[in-house]
């Protein structure tokens, strides 16, 4: 074999690698959440005692939604500035409730809030004439690892090609949703999205395993709000509304009958 056939050999070989090296590992991720369900409330037989103000004012609360919800959402600002929420990010989100009837998502206007906190959110919201307001937040995790090609970087050649280098990138996503009068709290939604790659350390992709997981979480998150959404104004699977009961109606005591007048 002469020197052309060895070099060719060797390119095809050093291809391969490449394309094995930059090939992403299947990623994965999941969805909880919670709900209050149907929003009428059953009152309660018996009283209760409360020890601390602060739990008697958030259980003084109650559900207050009109038949039609109009909910306002809003993005939190990612805290180190190392992602944003892309356009598709809150279109996503916002089409949650595309399926639901008696609920729609719009975003809250940036030229209307005057800061981040729950306060300030629900004015904004209120000043879009909102009922209640989803708040959503995100946070991006990154781990690298070596693995056993790290061996064969001394040979100078496989630093390019040999997949050393193990990139996990996770992305979780909480979301509630207030009322924007009393701060009720309806629901939570949680998600989170998983990308790993297996390549070269000098083609490892730190934003693409961001933006990557991201989508992965955006899309569970969708799913995850359409259910609670649709749960918490009693949407059953086939469109039809399943309301709580009203409660029952005080009835009154029966007045007494009026005694006799003596006989004469």
């Amino acid at each position: 074999m002469d020197s052309r056939q060895v070099m060719a050999r060797l390119s095809v070989l050093s291809v391969l690698s490449v394309l094995s090296g930059l090939a992403l590992v299947p990623g994965c991720g999941g969805s909880m959440g919670f709900d209050r369900g149907p929003l009428e409330a059953m009152p309660a037989d018996q009283p209760v005692e409360i020890d601390d103000a602060r739990i008697a004012e958030a259980l003084a609360h109650q559900p207050q939604l009109p038949d039609r919800v109009r909910v306002g959402v809003w993005f939190k600002t990612p805290p180190d500035g190392s992602w944003r929420w892309s356009f598709d990010d809150r279109e996503r989100v916002t089409r949650a409730a595309e399926t639901v009837d008696r609920v729609d998502l719009f975003p809250i206007s940036r030229g209307f809030v005057e800061g981040e906190d729950l306060a300030s959110l629900r004015l904004a919201a209120a000043r879009h004439g909102a009922h209640a307001i989803l708040i959503v937040e995100g946070r991006s995790e990154q781990e690298t690892s070596d693995n056993g090609w790290l061996a064969t970087y001394p040979l100078l050649l496989p630093i390019l090609f040999a997949p050393a280098q193990e990139l996990d990138s996770r992305f979780a996503i909480d979301a509630q949703m207030y009322d924007v009068r009393n701060g009720f709290l309806y629901l939570t939604a949680e998600s989170e999205g998983l990308e790993e790659q297996q390549r070269a350390h000098v083609w490892i992709d730190r934003d693409g395993g961001v933006r990557e997981s991201r989508a992965r979480a955006v899309e569970l998150l969708h799913a995850e709000l359409r259910d609670r959404l649709a749960h918490l104004v009693g949407e059953r699977d086939d469109g039809s509304i399943a309301l709580a009961p009203p409660p029952a109606p005080v009835l009154e005591p029966a007045p007494a009958p009026e005694p006799a007048p003596d006989a004469p």
